[in-house]
């Protein structure tokens, strides 16, 4: 028994290397830094980083043994077979190493997300910036080098010669160790599962396979939970109301806004000219401080579209969707959204926000289209959306704004900035990255055309419209990389700064202004309250005039009565997170 466990083995036994160690490289790591610490990992059962390994070790002898049979049957079938697996083990190695390196993303449900609801215009953005560019290559030639590494090692080895010049002692102890690995398996798995189901993650098969139906079960849960407070609400009486009899609330959720970036917040260029022109006359009201918890663009709408506070442990999908309060104070709900994904039968990234249980409770009208740029939604918007101007209307875009590729956000026709703008001295930047830059700084400006657009459809009206960004970017701000890369020791100030700074800033019309003067006072004594953008849909129910006892004046960064609590900032993939006022120093009262 014990020698039929080994023989295989010992015949394709670089197959059962690879197949092992690239599927373990917590392993490698330890085995290089702490070797003591890499073999007590094969004891510590129950430990989630021991499950990883001993679900690798059974894999990787399943592997063999199923090579080994086909072997039995014809050689050429289990050369392909081993090509296969070994093409299979190294693009899965590199693209694990490629995340955790460029973003310091680890399989995890949140990471699943990510990939699950990635739309078009971001696989193109992704490609021209990740793949189609130094970084690409780098990862290329890693690829290829350790292809020919684990291509050579097979072909080199003499697979009968182990089999044949071990002795028979050595193949029983072989063997026997073989079936400590399938005894141990079953409780080193079962052991870890738990652990990795409350902190899941890692870069192993076991955390790919255990991360994606955690993320199906996670998701159905999440999701269910949330059209359920959907229903609950819509069936409640009296849950909202609004006195007003002609009201116009818009909502313009920007993409990707590196807050420094504007000229309303001190960039040298005048990269918003029109919204400056709008603080000028006194109808525009910017806020200083707001900071997104999440820098990627799912988790932040979900938590900034309900009345969940993150800081209290409060779960959006356990909290209401805020959009539902207006309608049930009598808003007509228009939902212009340029990032809707219409290949997909569920939307885009908040893909709860489109299903049939939201859709059919909540909004009066949808657009149908998506365009490459944000000035054709507004247009959209404009001959589709049908609006009753004399009534209450809620408006919600939803821009491309400055995604990346930053240079496709914009029209050439109106791009102002060149490198010769950008007077930055930076030893790191050239010519290329002053072009990005510049890229950016015109979609900047683009988006600020766009913003004038939409306040031009409701500025004779009495309308207030809110501007704020799901998350930031970066631009070569303090660093060499662009886009939303890892963050780096020593440098998570900065990194807080660019990806988690959003901007925030509420347009008044004239009739607005004069109606609601209370308002107004508090605007201007409010700007420099600290929050966070989860919050923002107390200060909507505020500015829209919607009465609910839902309604939490402490929450609402408008408010005087507002109150600062913890803001808790997570890294990409949402499993780990910083205190953002203790990473950035801040000091402001």
């Amino acid at each position: 028994m014990l020698l039929a466990l080994a023989k295989p083995v010992l015949c394709l036994f670089p197959l059962f290397f690879w197949s092992f160690f690239l599927q373990s490289p917590i392993l490698i790591s330890f085995a290089r830094s702490a070797p003591l610490r890499a073999l007590l990992m094969f004891v510590n059962v129950g430990d989630g980083a021991t499950s990883d390994l001993y679900f690798a070790l059974l894999l990787a002898l399943l592997i063999v043994y199923l090579c080994y049979a086909i072997s039995i049957w014809s050689k050429k079938a289990a050369l392909g077979f081993r090509c296969i697996i070994y093409f299979i083990l190294v693009t899965s190695f590199i693209a694990r190493k490629f995340l955790l390196v460029e973003f310091g993303l680890q399989l995890t449900p949140s990471t699943f997300s990510l990939l699950q609801e990635t739309n078009g215009h971001e696989v193109s953005g992704f490609l021209d910036i990740f793949i189609l560019s130094k970084i690409g290559l780098k990862y290329l030639l890693i690829a290829i080098g350790l292809y020919l590494i684990v291509f050579a090692s097979d072909m080199l080895f003499v697979r009968k010669m182990i089999a044949t010049k071990c002795s028979e002692k050595m193949k029983l102890v072989f063997g026997g160790i073989i079936g400590l690995v399938f005894v141990m398996c079953v409780p080193a798995i079962r052991g870890g599962y738990e652990q990795l189901m409350q902190i899941p993650g890692g870069q192993s098969t076991f955390s790919a396979i255990q991360c994606t139906l955690l993320k199906l079960s996670k998701t159905s849960e999440e999701s269910h939970s949330y059209w359920d407070k959907i229903q609950t609400i819509n069936q409640e009486k009296g849950v909202a109301s609004c006195s007003e009899d002609t009201i116009n609330v818009v909502f313009v959720l920007g993409e990707s806004f590196i807050k420094a970036h504007s000229s309303l917040y001190g960039y040298p260029l005048k990269t918003m000219p029109n919204m400056e022109k709008e603080k000028e006359k006194g109808n525009l009201f910017v806020f200083e401080d707001l900071v997104t918890p999440y820098n990627g663009t799912s988790n932040a709408m979900k938590n900034l579209f309900c009345l969940n506070d993150m800081s209290q442990g409060e779960k959006w999908y356990q909290s209401i969707y805020w959009p539902q309060l207006l309608k049930k104070a009598g808003y007509k709900l228009y939902l212009w959204d340029n990032q809707k994904n219409f290949d997909k039968h569920h939307g885009n990234t908040f893909y709860e926000m489109y299903s049939h249980q939201v859709v059919n409770v909540c909004y009066d009208k949808m657009n149908e289209t998506a365009y490459d740029y944000d000035e054709d939604i507004v247009a959209d918007f404009k001959k589709n959306g049908y609006v009753n101007y004399g009534s209450k209307n809620y408006v919600w875009f939803h821009l491309m704004g400055q995604h990346f590729a930053f240079a496709d956000k914009c029209p050439n026709d109106k791009k102002v900035f060149q490198i010769k703008d950008i007077k930055r001295t930076d030893g790191y930047l050239t010519n290329e990255m002053k072009q990005v830059i510049a890229d950016y700084d015109n979609a900047v400006h683009y988006n600020d055309e766009v913003l004038k657009s939409i306040i031009d459809l409701f500025r004779n009206t009495n309308s207030v419209l809110v501007f704020i960004s799901d998350h930031g970017e970066e631009a070569y701000d303090y660093r060499a990389k662009t886009s939303r890369p890892a963050m780096e020791t020593g440098l998570e100030s900065e990194y807080a700064h660019c990806q988690y700074d959003v901007p925030l800033f509420v347009w008044c019309s004239d009739q607005y202004l004069k109606k609601h003067k209370d308002v107004i006072k508090e605007l201007k004594s409010s700007k420099d309250h600290s929050s966070m953008s989860d919050k923002i849909g107390y200060s909507m129910l505020r500015l829209a005039q919607v009465k609910t006892k839902y309604y939490l004046p402490q929450r609402d960064i408008t408010n005087m009565n507002f109150q600062k609590t913890k803001r808790t900032i997570y890294l990409m993939g949402g499993e780990k997170s910083m205190d953002y006022d203790v990473v950035t120093h801040y000091t402001h009262l």
